[in-house]
């Protein structure tokens, strides 16, 4: 093999073996939704991605059951699997504490608007009684 095909060989297994590396980490945090002290919102998506207040976090994998994602100064440790995690933080000058593992708030119910061109049941009732009040 020519130098430059090896070159490119090696790089395409480097490249893969840390895409690899990277998808394992973070592929296998468990969803889970946290409240910590000081209004801090910790969550995971089904990406394995793990955002503190909606930024991203660095996530390292310890084990198949924990991990640590570090945000900042701050290390919060999630443990557990699907349905039985725990969450708790370490921070500068020995801050530290647990988290409240809760199911993630929902979005707001969007309102049921009728049909373009067709009024609503009040509006219709509303047409109903000016066309009585003013014989129209």
């Amino acid at each position: 093999m020519k130098l430059t095909t090896k070159l490119l060989v090696a790089a395409a297994v480097l490249a893969g073996a840390q895409g690899l590396a990277l998808t394992s980490a973070s592929a296998a945090v468990p969803i889970f939704y946290a409240k910590c002290p000081v209004n801090v919102n910790v969550d995971s998506d089904t990406r394995g991605t793990v955002r503190v207040n909606g930024r991203v976090a660095i996530v390292r994998k310890v084990n198949a059951q924990y991990y640590e994602a570090r945000a900042g100064r701050v290390v919060y440790s999630i443990s557990g699997r699907p349905g039985e995690v725990s969450v708790s933080y370490t921070g500068p000058g020995r801050a530290n504490g647990i988290c409240q593992v809760q199911e993630p708030p929902r979005p707001p119910a969007r309102p049921v608007r009728p049909a373009a061109g067709t009024p609503s049941p009040d509006a219709q009732a509303c047409l109903r009684a000016v066309t009585q009040q003013s014989n129209n």
